[in-house]
């Protein structure tokens, strides 16, 4: 959810869309951190999947999800494509909701990092089984493990600094875009 939030506000921080005024705000930030979790709605135990009584343990409704899920490709299948990304991508630049922007950047996001991790992200199903990995094999981790917790410290840390750098009067990351 952090990684969605922060994604967000680095987008904002680029090209300016989320509404100053905080109820509006916090509906895309939420819609963010909704966005970063729903790719893993394909996964049995996954934290949406727990949210929203789902999980593969969760009587009838749990099974039958798990099995719709499982007959769209799995986990990192349907939900992690860059068409259902491309999808959004568009609906969000077409639409031009802020909430819906935050919800579209905290979904990519999502893949994005998977895409680190060993698991990898069947990009292209149905087209195509393989996992796409940004990383070489060696190098590349499993969910939950300390890299990742780094990762998303550094991403923290980065957003954290590029709304202060302007503040505190230090360079900032994206003061080429502001104008």
């Amino acid at each position: 959810m952090a990684l969605g939030a922060c994604t967000a506000l680095a987008l904002h921080l680029m090209q300016p869309y989320l509404p100053s005024e905080l109820p509006a705000l916090g509906l895309a930030l939420a819609a963010s951190g909704l966005g970063s979790l729903l790719p893993d709605i394909d996964s049995g135990e996954a934290t949406v999947r727990q949210l929203t009584g789902t999980a593969r343990g969760g009587g009838c409704l749990g099974w039958a999800v798990s099995l719709g899920m499982h007959a769209l490709g799995g986990h990192r299948a349907l939900t992690h494509t860059v068409f259902v990304a491309a999808l959004l991508a568009y609906a969000a630049s077409t639409l031009h909701r802020p909430w819906l922007i935050a919800f579209a950047a905290g979904y990519i996001a999502h893949i994005a990092a998977d895409m680190l991790t060993r698991g990898g992200v069947s990009l292209f199903w149905p087209l195509s089984r393989q996992r796409i990995h940004w990383l070489p094999r060696g190098l590349t981790f499993r969910t939950g493990s300390w890299p990742e917790v780094l990762i998303v410290l550094a991403v923290l840390e980065a957003t954290a600094y590029a709304y202060a750098a302007p503040v505190i009067g230090a360079p900032g990351l994206f003061t080429s875009w502001h104008r």
